[in-house]
């Protein structure tokens, strides 16, 4: 691609010479017909080898993913949220049960969502377990 762009930019500065004007033009529409060959090749599905390997789907049950994987969707849910301005908080739970599950109540007449999170405090890199509710 850039051998492409390079012919088009030489014959483009050829043109500027009268003696070889028309030698420019041709060598101007070369640099361009591979420049677009090039790119409808690159977006053709033979181009993809055919042991390329397919995306696995995660698993939605989030017990089933590695501890560095809930880590990681825990702090990208956390700023997703807060650049979205969704309304939520985190409370810790002080019992270490490892057996929490996600649930609803209702406070103060208004519903809320309870999902279990790994709360990361990333000034002395402790961490206990909490609950996220959303509104």
């Amino acid at each position: 691609m850039a051998l492409s762009a390079l012919i088009v930019i030489t014959g483009a500065a050829m043109g500027l010479l009268q003696s070889v004007q028309w030698l420019a033009w041709i060598q101007v529409g070369i640099g361009a017909a591979s420049i677009a060959i090039i790119t409808l090749l690159s977006a053709s599905p033979a181009s993809t080898p055919v042991s390329a390997p397919s995306r696995r789907r995660e698993s939605d049950d989030i017990t089933r993913l590695s501890e560095q994987r809930r880590r990681e969707l825990v702090r990208g849910t956390s700023l997703y949220l807060r650049e979205m301005k969704y309304r939520y908080s985190i409370r810790y739970d002080p019992t270490e049960n490892a057996d929490h599950r996600c649930f609803s109540a209702e406070v103060n007449s208004v519903k809320l969502g309870f999902v279990p999170v790994l709360i990361i405090d990333n000034t002395n890199d402790r961490e206990g377990r909490g609950y996220v509710a959303f509104v």
